[in-house]
This record gives structure tokens, sequence and C-alpha cells, in this order.
């Protein structure tokens, strides 16, 4: 071989090793992609299935769970249907059913310490969870700060409610920043006097 190929050579190895790492990265981040359009489409069929009250994180809290998050960042193999893999899957969906109990009690019982209630223990069959009762009712905190500067005005929301609260009047930027959070709401004092 001419020494005058050689630098040649080099050049188009070096060239082609760069686009097959472009190549793995694109199809990398593609899968990851369609790993989390896929979740998202399983939590809307989830979220249809829910009655009115129940509770039922955000898309952000519930990608989340632990088997989810899994599932979503790492997936179960290259060329697998992560939606049909949550679907059909028992051990899947009883794993996420579980995460979905966990994440419901951890919220009933950070906004039941709202309302003054930490640590609150169900002894009696007749009595109501305090966040289930109906002068239960929060507000945005972001929402209310608002309410200053335009006209409409704050509404009292049920815990079914604030999990599904989204803030109105934020841009696109705001909304990918602002993640659903329990710290992000406060008992409306005008409904909730007291509840024992």
């Amino acid at each position: 071989m001419s020494s005058d190929l050689v630098p040649l050579r080099l050049l188009a190895e070096e060239e082609m090793d760069t686009n097959l790492e472009k190549r793995e990265r694109r199809e990398s981040e593609n899968a990851y992609y369609k790993r989390r359009f896929d979740v998202a489409e399983y939590y809307k069929s989830l979220n249809v299935v829910k009655r009115g009250d129940d509770i039922f994180p955000p898309l952000f809290e519930f990608r989340k769970i632990t088997i989810v998050h899994v599932l979503q960042s790492e997936g179960p193999g290259k060329g697998e249907d992560i939606y049909g893999h949550l679907n059909k899957n028992a051990l899947v969906a009883k794993l996420v059913q579980s995460g979905l109990t966990q994440w419901t009690e951890e919220t009933k019982a950070s906004f039941a310490a709202l309302l003054g209630h930490p640590g609150w223990k169900k002894t009696n069959t007749r009595k109501l969870h305090p966040v289930e009762r109906l002068n239960a009712r929060f507000l945005c905190k972001r929402c209310n700060a608002r309410v200053v500067h335009n006209r409409w005005h704050c509404k009292g929301m049920s815990l079914a409610e604030v999990c599904n609260h989204q803030c109105l009047g934020l841009n696109k930027n705001e909304r990918t920043k602002s993640a659903w959070r329990v710290d992000q709401f406060c008992v409306d004092e005008r409904v909730c006097e007291h509840i024992e």
C-alpha cells in the first residue's frame, strides 16, 4: 500500500467510526422516546378506567413508580414494545398497581398532614379519611399567587382534582420545569374550618 493512501484510510476509518457512533446514539434516543411514548399511552389507558373520585397521579409522578421508571429508562429489550409489556405481563401490571397504591397512600398521608392530621390511622370504619371529607379542599399556591394579576380566581379542589391539577397560564418552558408536588398546595381556609 502506498504511503499516500494510509492517511486517507485512517481518515475514512475515523469517519466510519463517527457515523456508527451517531447512528447508535440516534437509535438509542429514538428507543428512549418510544418507551416514554408507550408509558404515556399506558397511563392514558389506566386513567380512562379510573372512577371520577379515584386519586390518580399526574403523568410526571406515574413515571417515577419504580417498575415504570425501570421499563422506561432501560426497556425490556431491543425492539420490544413497552406498551404491550405493560399491558400483557401480569407481574408488571401487579407491580404497577402496587406502586400506584403506595403513591396513593403516601399522597393521602401528606395531604392529611396539611389538614392537621399527621399519621392519621383509620380506627373507625364509619369515619372517612380526612382528605376524603367534603370540607377537605386545597388551593394551588402558584395559581393563588397569580390571582392578584388576573381576573379569574382559584377555587378549592378535592384531592382527586389536586392530583389532576395543572397550573393555568404557564408557558411551555414553565410547564416542563414545574413538577407537581404536595408542597405546591395549601388548605383552603375558606372551606376547611376544622376537620376532625
